[in-house]
């Protein structure tokens, strides 16, 4: 342990100075990012849809009164046809359920309600959705790292970036951005830690 303290320190000591602030600058952003996606882990309750199998989704609200309605039939879905074209969709339906509709929901960033609907006429149902809006304000934690090469006015340049996008204020996104950089005429580092504000659509 002793001998890998002193290597460490004499790396150290070999490295720029400029250098360690980069490293340490980045080392402070992602900390913060763990800190972060840990707290919200925390809070928030994770999501139940996955791309393994299929899941019973949130009621969008849990306590409605519910009825019972005579209906002469109901048209589903052949669960025989449904195994050849959708097979991991058969295995999540129990014997006594019966498939009444399926359908493909777009993606979008914000929440979507989906409502099953029957014909009472035909006994035919359907699937609609309706995107939610997204709220005004919200607590992000989008995360990005990276290296780039490139030519720029001083010559060839390579840096490594990272970004961590955690605020969101209607198409206005708040962000911490660290990044090192050097360029091969001058191998002289250069670091950057700043706060973001783009505008994304």
């Amino acid at each position: 342990m002793k001998t890998l303290m002193k290597i460490l320190k004499e790396v150290y000591r070999n490295l720029p100075q400029n250098l360690v602030i980069i490293i340490l600058l980045c080392v402070i952003v992602m900390i913060a990012m763990g800190i972060f996606y840990l707290c919200r882990k925390i809070t928030v309750k994770p999501q139940v849809i996955t791309q393994v199998e299929y899941r019973e989704v949130p009621k969008i609200v849990e306590k409605i009164k519910v009825r019972e309605v005579p209906i002469e039939k109901i048209v589903v879905l052949d669960k025989k046809d449904v195994e050849k074209k959708i097979p991991e969709l058969a295995e999540a339906v129990k014997k006594n359920e019966e498939i009444t509709a399926t359908g493909v929901v777009p993606p979008y960033k914000g929440k979507t309600d989906v409502a099953s609907v029957i014909n009472m006429d035909t006994g035919e149902s359907k699937i609609i959705v309706k995107q939610r809006p997204l709220p005004f304000i919200e607590f992000l934690s989008e995360k990005e790292m990276g290296v780039r090469a490139g030519l720029s006015t001083d010559g060839m340049t390579e840096d490594i970036y990272t970004r961590w996008t955690f605020l969101r204020v209607g198409k206005v996104y708040i962000s911490l951005y660290a990044e090192g950089s050097t360029t091969m005429n001058n191998f002289r580092p250069n670091g950057k830690l700043m706060g973001e504000i783009s505008v994304r659509w």
